[in-house]
């Protein structure tokens, strides 16, 4: 079966109500072409058109049948191009600038509207192993297991150049059933992993599990202020009915445990770290401690030397008597 495909051109002549239609040549499925050049230049600036009509599928084919490139350019005036397709605008501008959904692009690549990156890839193990081979940057989407509401995953990377196996990254996770890869956040620097944001909020600096503290860091830190809220403060010490141990308790303690009572261990907190907030309150508490203890030896001491004080003039008295 034969498919003709008409091409109807429009030359304005003489008028503007004047118009004139030629059929060039009949193309049938068999190979039959046209060698005339086809040029639209009306007289009239108007704009040109080329219909084609037909009740099935169709296409537009531009085949080059040796190695020299083929270009299909629909200018503005301005050197842009422009292509529409029912209505919505691709645009690439004199510049290099490329626009979809804006006629005018103002940068290399400008668009109007979402991005959605769709792939039938799978990883249903672990995190995909950042590209080795990938010197110029990459943006990959995986589609995971396929199941109830998975929401894949998203890799951003940075080229590096020659040292390519050293380059950075940022991973965005949806729902997963990879228990690695499950609504978190990493972020990648000298190929390897920095950061990780827990979809429960927690953030690991260092270390990919942070332990269910809001912050983990497995390294030092260096800050210029650090403010730690504690309501468990240490003036209790100073009320009436607080217990406070003695001297002779404190150094039996010292003694059988070699550290002060209520203060961790080295092996504790070489296990367990401390708590900031928690140990400056211990530390106060001691020193609390301590001062009431040496209040209360300067009282004893101004006893001693009244004392001493009172028995030296009897003795001076007794002297000036004999």
């Amino acid at each position: 079966m034969k498919r003709t495909f008409t091409i109807l051109t429009l030359f304005l002549l003489s008028s503007l109500n004047s118009e004139a239609q030629e059929t060039l040549q009949t193309v049938t499925d068999r190979g039959n072409t046209t060698s005339n050049r086809i040029s639209l230049n009306p007289v009239y600036q108007f704009g040109s058109r080329i219909t084609a009509y037909g009740a099935g599928s169709g296409y537009f084919d531009i085949y080059n049948n040796s190695n020299s490139s083929i270009s299909l350019a629909l200018k503005r005036s301005d050197g842009a191009s422009v292509f529409e397709v029912d209505g919505h605008s691709m645009s690439s501008h004199f510049g290099g600038n490329v626009g979809i959904g804006i006629a005018d692009p103002t940068a290399r690549l400008d668009i109007s509207g979402g991005i959605a990156i769709q792939s039938s890839l799978t990883n249903i193990s672990t995190r995909p192993p950042v590209s080795s081979s990938k010197i110029s940057g990459e943006i990959r989407a995986y589609s995971l297991t396929h199941f109830m509401a998975d929401d894949g995953f998203l890799r951003l990377s940075a080229g590096a150049g020659t040292t390519h196996s050293v380059q950075s990254y940022i991973d965005l996770t949806g729902y997963s059933t990879v228990p690695d890869m499950n609504m978190n956040i990493v972020l990648g620097a000298g190929g390897a992993e920095r950061m990780r944001i827990l979809g429960s909020g927690d953030v690991g600096i260092g270390t990919n599990d942070p332990k269910g503290y809001k912050l983990a860091v497995n390294g030092k830190i260096r800050a210029q202020e650090i403010k730690v809220e504690n309501t468990n403060w240490p003036d209790y010490v100073f009320t009436k009915d607080y217990q406070l141990p003695t001297l002779q308790q404190t150094e039996n303690h010292i003694k059988e445990k070699g550290h002060l009572p209520g203060i961790p261990s080295a092996a504790e907190v070489k296990a367990n770290g401390i708590d900031l907030g928690e140990m400056n309150a211990k530390l106060l508490q001691k020193i609390e401690e301590l001062t009431l203890h040496l209040i209360e030896q300067q009282k004893q001491i101004k006893d001693l030397n009244e004392r001493v004080g009172d028995k030296a003039t009897i003795s001076k008295k007794d002297l000036v008597r004999k």
